[in-house]
């Protein structure tokens, strides 16, 4: 069994030589100092990626390959890695061989052995789950991949004929360039970014929460901002415009936060300062809001916004918990608001699209829509999804993501930057247009969150009898999570936002009981979440915490395997960094547990380390590509990437979800003490 080297090497960028191109010239300079902002970076730190336009293709920007490729988040440490030009060809190489291969001459682009492309910074950030990957959080103490991790079954090389999707691919005076937006499909899925391009810059818009992002908008005396608040704590959301009327006032923003239905109205002045008033859903006042207060320093010149989060139990003057360095970018002159595109970037967009479902779309439940075409030419908004009018386009696509699709991971980040990507027009569209899949996952939690509600419970931990319940409705991490030896006095009512710090707390009140046999892990409330705290979370289920991923579209298949430091002594795998034997293990699933409920409870099922009791669960096996096409339409959509169930007929995908071994009526999921007596009498 081949085994791989799953640290990922640095990208290092060799110097293309400067052959002469055969062909016309078809490419010419439109700017020399866009940039391309990612992260948090400072204007002064943002790289500079020209812009070129294809004389056939005007509106629609090109890039210097080798230029865009030195974009990529990768680590410092010096290894080298080549990116060159070989037999008139462009070589992007990644890891353990794996390359794309760019071939203007055919319009091409090919992968080599393509079992997974990453080029990373700060080493492997998630140390394993190769499809979510978090900048800047490191889990390496507690989470670290293991020696026992093989191929299963190689990947095959892949071709992209770009002339099916009219992408030119120039090779001119030495240099090699493409579509911005290929490049952006090709690479940043594989990074969960993706790159807008406002008419004059490119903008990082990795996603904070599925189904928002973290694109803002703003006004001021000079027009419209666009506010890049990537990095926050208290999740993503989209600030709607609102006129500025206080005196001396810079500008102001407002924004709701889905969850709690509270409201922030945010004032900047010209000295510099700011204020924030809260409301509550009912419109009333809170004074100094409910999570945090917050400090600004605008700098009008530079459009820069500094941001200081406080906690409202802190003292006035204690420090900063974290400073975030937002960037206020002017929008003036580009193309957020036109309500309109040009047929270029229409003709464009639509090909993107068609790329995404033939190459890159991966739930295997929507076969059809692979084949894009026959798909969608019987559909009442197929024209809409070519029409210049921006409303029109994004209610085709709306309609496509949620009637068409409706696999519940491919949905609406925010509409066009053409018209108004505000998050109320996302959640309009989302609310309008949700299929029937989508419908039942969501009517179903609303239902059992209502049921554990009526039965006096809420997320946490409940021991009954024999048995501990540990519930909880989103899988998160927490990239500074103490060891578990820190939890022991703890309340893990705290930390039911924070599911490792949760189960942290959680068994350390489990051990102090010695009449618990049974530990139920509750995901019937839980439609997903972030994967990276997965690991560890099987961590408390075993030494030897497994995930087999494969890539839908090239056929690899990959046996992940982990190790777990749960006190942070240094050793992985030890005793102490397990409670396998120690307990029989449940997860109780329901239609509403999805997406990394699905992955755990499927990791729980190829490894025996827990029987599943309730209902059969949602499914939605693929993780989630953040894509943002050349209208500026940003979506989420199920990768090629997905999670196997082990089977007597080899692996298989789990997207329609996995049927319980023990059948508990949805009546009983909040009914602890007949769980309790099932579990028990199953013995």
């Amino acid at each position: 069994m081949k085994k791989i080297n799953l640290l990922l090497p640095v990208l290092f960028l060799i110097s293309c030589a400067n052959n002469t191109s055969p062909q016309e010239e078809v490419i010419s300079l439109y700017s020399d100092s866009s940039r391309l902002y990612v992260d948090n970076l400072l204007e002064k730190d943002s790289p500079i990626l020209k812009t070129y336009h294809h004389k056939k293709y005007g509106d629609i920007p090109y890039v210097e390959i080798e230029e865009y490729c030195k974009t990529f988040p990768v680590t410092e440490i010096k290894e080298e890695k080549t990116c060159i030009i070989k037999d008139d060809k462009f070589i992007v190489s990644g890891i353990d061989n794996c390359a794309y291969i760019f071939d203007a001459k055919n319009d091409t682009v090919k992968t080599t052995d393509n079992i997974t492309f990453f080029f990373m910074k700060n080493k492997r950030i998630n140390n394993g789950l190769p499809f979510d990957i978090y900048r800047g959080v490191d889990f390496e103490k507690v989470v670290k991949d293991s020696n026992k991790t093989s191929v299963l079954k190689n990947g095959k090389e892949r071709l992209y004929d770009c002339k099916k999707y009219s992408f030119d691919i120039v090779y001119e005076k030495g240099v090699y360039y493409a579509p911005f937006g290929l490049l952006n499909l090709l690479f940043y899925n594989y990074f969960n970014s993706a790159y807008i391009y406002n008419g004059k810059n490119y903008f990082d818009l990795y996603y904070l929460d599925a189904g928002s992002t973290t694109v803002q908008y703003c006004y001021s005396s000079n027009g419209n901002f666009l506010l890049d608040r990537s990095g926050g704590k208290f999740g993503a959301v989209l600030y709607k415009k609102v006129e500025s009327k206080e005196k001396d006032e810079v500008f102001r923003f407002v924004n709701t936060i889905e969850s709690s239905g509270q409201t922030n109205v945010v004032s900047c002045f010209k000295n510099g300062k700011g204020n924030m008033k809260s409301y509550d859903k009912d419109g009333k006042y809170i004074d100094e809001g409910v999570y945090t207060k917050l400090d600004y320093v605008f700098n009008e010149e530079k459009k820069e916004l500094e941001i200081k989060y406080y906690s409202v139990l802190d003292e006035e003057d204690t420090e900063p918990i974290s400073d975030i360095f937002t960037m206020l970018i002017n929008m003036d002159e580009t193309l957020f608001g036109k309500n309109e595109r040009s047929k270029a970037v229409a003709d464009f967009s639509y090909q993107e699209l068609r790329f995404t479902m033939y190459e890159l779309y991966g739930d295997t439940i929507n076969k059809e829509v692979r084949d894009f075409d026959n798909f969608i030419k019987d559909k009442e908004y197929k024209d809409d999804l070519l029409s210049l009018d921006i409303k029109k386009y994004d209610e085709a696509m709306a309609k496509f993501l949620y009637k068409g699709i409706d696999d519940c991971h491919t949905t609406i980040g925010h509409p066009s930057i053409y018209g108004e990507p505000t998050f109320a027009n996302a959640n309009y569209y989302t609310i309008t247009y949700e299929g029937p899949r989508y419908k039942v996952t969501t009517d179903s939690k609303i239902k059992y969150l209502n049921d554990r509600k009526s039965a006096g419970l809420d997320a946490g931990l409940d021991i009954v009898n024999k048995t501990a319940f540990i519930s909880f409705d989103k899988f998160t991490f927490n990239k500074d999570v103490k060891s578990i030896n820190e939890y022991k006095d703890s309340d893990p009512e705290k930390y039911v936002d924070d599911s490792m710090e949760l189960f942290a707390s959680s068994f350390n009140k489990i051990k102090e009981n010695d009449k618990v046999e049974n530990v139920v892990i509750d995901l019937t409330c839980n439609p997903g979440g972030r994967t990276a705290s997965i690991a560890y979370l099987l961590g408390y289920l075993t030494d030897d915490p497994s995930v087999v991923t494969a890539i839908n579209l090239n056929e690899s298949i990959i046996d992940y395997h982990y190790q777990v430091d749960l006190d942070q002594n240094g050793k992985f795998g030890e005793e102490s960094d397990t409670f396998k034997g120690k307990y029989n293990f449940y997860v109780l699933t329901s239609k509403a547990s999805f997406s990394c409920s699905s992955l755990f409870t499927t990791a729980c099922r190829n490894n025996n380390l827990a029987k599943v009791i309730g209902e059969k669960s949602g499914g939605g096996s693929c993780p989630i590509s953040d894509l943002c096409n050349s209208s500026g339409y940003f979506y989420h959509s199920s990768s090629e990437l997905t999670t196997l169930l082990k089977t007597s007929d080899g692996y298989v995908t789990n997207d329609g979800g996995i049927e319980p071994d023990i059948k508990i009526e949805a009546s009983y999921f909040y009914n602890h003490a007949y769980i309790d007596e099932v579990l028990q009498s199953k013995k």
